[in-house]
């Protein structure tokens, strides 16, 4: 897993979003920031038909 982002960088991710974080919440969130990117990165892999779990149900075949 990376380092969290820096400080400087985050604060410039929150201020872009308009959030007005605590000093607290600002160290708690931008911790978990990196986990956020990683979990993005894997939402976002294209993937095949196969990956997924068939979308039709028969009954008669049990």
């Amino acid at each position: 897993m990376s380092e969290p982002v820096s400080q400087e960088a985050f604060a410039a991710i929150v201020a872009d979003r308009g959030l007005a974080l605590s000093g607290e919440r600002f160290e708690e969130f931008r911790t978990a920031y990196q986990y956020v990117l990683a979990v993005r990165e894997r939402i976002r892999t294209p993937r095949g038909y196969d990956a997924e779990p068939a979308s039709v149900f028969r009954a008669k075949e049990f």
